[in-house]
């Protein structure tokens, strides 16, 4: 199973350019597209093979998330059930059979003038993850708005405050992810692949990864491979 995630920082504007050559190319079963800035049928995309699911921001023109998919879910809900923060088009979650498969595009505390609110999010964002955790793993994918470390900024020392690699923000980071994910690295015909899982125990992720993958490494320094 291969998963795509993309943020086209406009899916109009991306269309005219090689949104479809890259689409075939990359041949995803399911993929993620971030902040398609656009409600559903503004554009026409031909894609006859895949469903579409589509949560569209309420402002015009604005963030929103789309997941097209070669594997019919079993279930489909947008955003987190909480009204404050679904306007904005920003969750989509789609149900499987042995997972939840979750897009995201996560606010942008916008020159620091939101991170309150960005912060408020992390902790609903989380909770709401733990909630798909009670019941099956879950893979997240999207564009988190976030440089975790120093490694991933050119300039650390200069950006130190900076929307996106803030103390505050990167900590939420934190949160979310120890004590809660596993990465698996998926190497297959020279390609190497990352994949987030979130679940109860490192077992179950692990399962979740070896029927999803064939020769899969965790960080947990195991190798799980699958026949097929």
């Amino acid at each position: 199973m291969k998963f795509a995630s993309w943020n086209v920082n406009g899916l109009r504007a991306c269309l005219k350019k090689d949104f479809m050559a890259s689409y075939a190319k990359l041949d995803a079963d399911i993929f993620a597209i971030q902040e398609t800035k656009m409600q559903e049928g503004q554009a026409i995309i031909d894609i006859k093979e895949c469903s579409q699911y589509w949560n569209s921001a309420e402002k015009k023109g604005y963030s929103g998330t789309a997941v097209f998919t070669k594997i019919q879910p079993r279930s489909v809900t947008y955003g987190i059930g909480i009204d404050e923060h679904d306007h904005e088009g920003r969750v989509i979650t789609l149900g499987f059979t042995d997972f939840y498969f979750v897009n995201v595009y996560t606010p942008n505390s916008r020159n620091l003038e939101r991170l309150d609110y960005r912060l408020t999010w992390e902790d609903a964002f989380r909770e709401y993850l733990q909630k798909l955790d009670l019941i099956k793993p879950v893979i997240i994918c999207g564009d988190l708005n976030v440089a975790h470390k120093e490694i991933d900024l050119k300039n650390p020392s200069s950006n130190h405050h900076s929307a996106g690699f803030t103390d505050e923000e990167r900590g939420k980071f934190d949160e979310r992810i120890y004590g809660h994910f596993q990465i698996f690295v998926s190497r297959k015909k020279s390609r190497l692949y990352l994949v987030v899982i979130f679940a109860k125990s490192a077992v179950e992720q692990c399962g979740l990864a070896d029927r999803l993958f064939f020769g899969v490494e965790s960080n947990c320094g195991k190798n799980f491979c699958g026949d097929d």
